[in-house]
């Protein structure tokens, strides 16, 4: 029917194809209960069907497309996400009844991942939005596993994650509509921390070792599931003592000794991995293609970690100053709290943004500065270097503004700022 209606008005089958609504000749979704799947904001981006017959399949998504990459979406977002920053807390279930089921019932934060696990991708978005992630699973092996794995993505993206599991042969909605929305209340707020979670796996697991060859074993497996979580991070060290405190809490031992032991790992784990974890958050980044656009680049990742600076900022620049399209919507944005007398963090410059596009570059900008540091120093030679470039293009010099970072590196060694 979709087939032949869209010939109908003349949209090519390619385009059908390219979609993931077509598989060959028909219609992927033939004889399914379909379910729009929207982005933040609001396009629709893909579908999910579940079947109306007997189909070994009981729900399909869409194949992976320009658009649509189910690991990089959540189902709902476009309905939860301003009650999901009013909170500060997302309710990630799995599937699209569960999610519309939650809603119904006034549980309004509540997205879900499309059947998948929850992965870093879906971590990075709710980060742009939410503080705490709690994970509503069923008891099963597959919830439990999939819970498990919810500690990478809480160490990668640097938000605290809480396990919700409901009583085995239940999903969210099978729950809801059983105990109600009170009950299920009940079941989000006493969540277990994801470390807590995860410590209290293993020590089910070596239960029947009750020697002290048993506990360490315990302990190894669950440091070295953390420090290889760490190696996807970018913890300051701040955030480091934080964890350290908290792991020895979990284990009841002395931070001294969880902090050298995860040092080690986690060192191993870096001396492994090609991409070390600064170069893999700034990676992630497009590096501007002129002098002047790197150090606008570099003065909102300042702003973004130390807001504090803006009245540096301020003597020096305005908004004419930053003439890259993504960047200069950003600053206004910076501008406009910072000169209402807020502070522009990070959550307060995502909620004024509409587009997916400009809210993940922000988030990678942050990561960014936060892995570089020396803000202060960083912003300095930024306004320095954005002030020469600025004199040389009214002067009629020509190169300054617009010569690529590499062919004026060797003239000013300020030109390689913040990459050390």
């Amino acid at each position: 029917a979709l087939l032949t209606a869209a010939r109908a008005r003349r949209i090519p089958d390619a385009v059908l194809l390219q979609a993931g609504l077509t598989v060959g000749n028909q219609d992927k979704f033939v004889n399914r209960l379909m379910f729009p799947i929207v982005d933040a904001t609001g396009r629709i981006i893909g579908f999910g069907g579940r079947t109306l017959g007997d189909a070994p399949a009981k729900y399909v998504n869409s194949a992976t497309t320009p658009l649509f990459d189910k690991s990089h979406c959540l189902y709902g977002l476009n309905h939860a996400r301003h009650e999901i920053v009013r909170s500060g807390v997302a309710v990630l279930v799995e599937g699209y009844t569960d999610c519309i089921m939650s809603h119904s019932k006034g549980i309004t934060n509540a997205v879900a991942t499309l059947g998948t696990s929850f992965t870093s991708g879906h971590g990075r978005i709710l980060r742009r939005y939410a503080k705490k992630v709690i994970l509503v699973f069923d008891g099963d092996t597959a919830g439990v596993a999939a819970a498990n794995r919810a500690l990478e993505v809480a160490l990668a993206q640097r938000i605290d994650v809480g396990i919700a599991i409901i009583p085995a042969g239940q999903d969210p909605c099978d729950y809801l509509l059983a105990e109600g929305a009170d009950a299920f209340r009940q079941l989000i707020n006493s969540a277990t921390d994801v470390f807590d979670f995860k410590w209290s796996r293993l020590e089910q697991a070596f239960a029947k070792d009750e020697t002290l060859a048993g506990r360490k074993a315990a302990i190894d497996e669950f440091l070295q599931a953390v420090a290889t979580a760490l190696g996807a991070g970018n913890l300051n060290a701040i955030e480091t003592g934080l964890l350290v405190n908290r792991l020895a809490r979990v284990l009841s031992m002395d931070a001294a000794v969880v902090a050298g032991e995860l040092r080690t790992r986690t060192g191993r784990v870096q001396r492994a991995n090609v991409r070390t974890v600064a170069n893999a958050a700034v990676s992630a980044l497009p590096l501007p293609a002129t002098l002047a656009a790197r150090a606008q680049s570099e003065i909102i990742e300042v702003l973004l970690c130390d807001p504090s600076l803006f009245s540096t900022v301020a003597k020096r620049l305005t908004l004419d100053d930053f003439d890259v399209p993504e960047l200069a919507s950003i600053a206004r944005i910076v501008f406009e709290i910072c000169e209402s007398g807020s502070a522009a963090t990070v959550d307060a410059v995502l909620r004024r943004i509409e587009q997916e596009e400009i809210a993940a570059y922000v988030v990678d900008l942050e990561h960014a500065g936060q892995a570089k540091g020396n803000f202060g120093r960083r912003l300095d030679d930024a306004l320095d270097i954005l002030a020469e470039c600025g004199a040389r293009r009214r002067a009629g010099a020509g190169t300054g503004a617009g010569q690529p970072v590499a062919a004026q590196r060797e003239k000013r060694n300020r030109y390689t700022m913040g990459m050390t």
